[in-house]
């Protein structure tokens, strides 16, 4: 799988990059105050994260959608650059109308603390039940078209009766899907690098031995270490 990966910054990329090479992928990135390169016959995948709607044209972004109704794949995940962060992103965007969540006309970022938790579409050899609830920090809101499937959901957490009793809140997409044509788009509507993203890097760190095949915490080829369970989540998203 080629992957062209457009967007996050110096640090943030390297979360990205680092476990796309990990997993066996070939990238490509493109930073994101850089214009869109357009898509060359070896790409099999676009990820967009944080990378603004400006740099891509609208006869790009048509080009996008035409990609994957010929059997490609789009990657977008959550950030301020994401969806329609700031209020100036991908609403009204050719990208933006072939997502599987219905966007918002303004801001969308959420600051909040959720809990991930699997759906009733979550494939069974995911392998992303952890011992721990992982929890993240934010994310942009948008709720998932109606042919869209809910891969992972995410719960607010509310403190209730007191100071020790929580519970979940209204369950929340956090990973979407959809198909154009013979191709699928993919929503991920939080950050995969700090702030919003809170545990999603230790993700299996603290696992139980016995639930691990291999070390509970990787180092990337970029440097950074993250849990097993986050390169885990990226491939269940490329490979959806």
């Amino acid at each position: 799988m080629n992957v062209l990966y457009c967007g996050d910054d110096e640090k943030a990329k390297l979360y990205i990059l680092g476990s796309l090479e990990y997993l066996g992928f070939e990238a490509q990135h493109v930073a994101p105050e850089s214009p869109f390169p357009g898509i060359t016959n070896d790409v099999s995948t676009l990820i967009l994260s944080d990378y603004p709607a400006r740099m891509i044209s609208f006869e790009q972004g048509r080009e996008i959608g035409k990609f994957i109704a010929a059997g490609g794949k789009l990657l977008m995940i959550g950030g301020w650059e994401s969806f329609n962060g700031m209020g100036n992103n991908y609403s009204g965007h050719p990208v933006g109308d072939i997502l599987p969540v219905e966007l918002q006309s303004g801001d969308d970022r959420v600051q909040r603390t959720l809990v991930v938790r699997p759906t009733e579409h979550t494939p069974p050899d995911a392998g992303l039940t952890g011992f721990e609830p992982v929890v993240i920090c934010g994310y942009n809101a948008a709720k998932p078209k109606k042919l869209a499937r809910v891969l992972i959901a995410m719960s607010p957490l509310k403190y209730i009766g007191g100071t020790s009793n929580v519970a979940l809140g209204e369950e929340i997409p956090l990973v979407t899907v959809i198909t154009h044509g013979e191709g699928t788009v993919v929503a991920c509507q939080t950050d995969l690098a700090p702030h919003w993203s809170g545990g999603l890097g230790d993700w299996g760190a603290n696992d139980p031995e016995e639930l691990v095949q291999g070390e509970r915490l990787i180092t990337l080829p970029t440097g950074n270490q993250v849990g097993y369970v986050y390169p885990k989540f990226l491939k269940l998203m490329l490979e959806a």
